[in-house]
């Protein structure tokens, strides 16, 4: 119960930065890996104990695409001006038997994100459900 309290406490804390640490002029272009995912009672090395999922993000493109844990997914994404509508995108992926809840978990939580920060330094790339932070990535 209270690595509950505390993982729930954590999400809040990052959802609650101050806006002077993100900026949304910075480029998502790039690699980007997973370190931390909303998935209530379970770590990301529970979820992910071989291969943290990927993303990479092309501008040019509106393409995104990467591993989620254990399969490659590809899909068109606009990421402009802090916002990012994944939930609008069609995923295709490759189709390979996944133990686990990983890539379910994965996949469900980039279909919710609707906005996007990236830190000043540009090496934290926080994707964002509503006003709460879900998922946060470290650029490659």
């Amino acid at each position: 119960m209270k690595r509950l309290i505390f993982l729930g406490l954590s999400v809040l804390a990052i959802g609650c930065k101050s806006s002077g640490t993100l900026s949304v002029n910075s480029t998502a272009d790039g690699n980007w890996e997973l370190e931390f995912i909303s998935a209530p009672g379970k770590t990301i090395e529970d979820l992910y104990p071989e291969n943290k999922p990927t993303l990479q993000y092309s501008a040019a493109d509106k393409r995104v695409s990467g591993k989620n844990g254990c399969n490659s997914y590809s899909g068109t994404v606009a990421m402009e001006n802090g916002t990012a509508l994944f939930g609008t995108a069609q995923f295709i992926s490759t189709r390979m038997f996944c133990p686990g809840d990983g890539e379910k978990t994965y996949m469900a939580e980039l279909s919710k994100i609707s906005r996007y920060s990236i830190s000043e330094d540009g090496k934290t790339l926080t994707l964002i459900m509503g006003d709460i932070a879900t998922m946060r990535f470290h650029r490659n």
